[in-house]
């Protein structure tokens, strides 16, 4: 057919304070770049590309986290043994052409048991997580516009 179609690859890569003001949204970046010097010693950071296009990055916190916001601190202590999943984010241009999936079944298949939580702020995100095989965590009686999910 004459296409030339590019194989993608999830890679773990160096992240800079730059790369992060360069990549993620402004107020993505406001929020980490200032704790990145400390997280960066523990975090992996895992790109999706095809060639040198990146579709899709996002961040595995396995020691230290970053911030968390109320509800994430209120639940913690549940997820001990899990890494936090943060800062998954796909270009506005690449999305809904599936990046994200692929990168979170890249990533699962690059560890054995993966046990992952993270925090969205869409419910849409939830269908999202939730083809991926992420639960959500019942917040009873919450009213704020965050849900947890894990996986595994």
């Amino acid at each position: 057919m004459g296409l030339s179609v590019k194989p993608s690859q999830l890679v773990n890569i160096e992240l800079s304070q730059r790369d992060i003001r360069a990549i993620y949204p402004a107020d993505w970046a406001s929020i980490l770049e200032p704790q990145w010097l400390q997280l960066r010693k523990t975090a992996e950071v895992y790109a999706l590309y095809t060639g040198e296009s990146l579709k899709c990055i996002g961040i595995i916190f396995s020691e230290e986290l970053p911030a968390l916001s109320p509800i994430e601190a209120a639940v913690q202590s549940r997820f001990n043994d899990y890494d936090y999943l943060g800062y998954l984010f796909t270009p506005e241009s690449e999305r809904g052409k599936g990046w994200g999936s692929l990168w979170v079944n890249q990533l699962l298949q690059k560890q054995p048991y993966p046990k992952l939580w993270l925090s969205i702020e869409s419910r849409e995100l939830e269908y999202f997580y939730g083809k991926l095989g992420f639960k959500p965590v019942d917040l009873k009686g919450s009213v704020a516009e965050e849900y947890i999910l894990y996986y595994g």
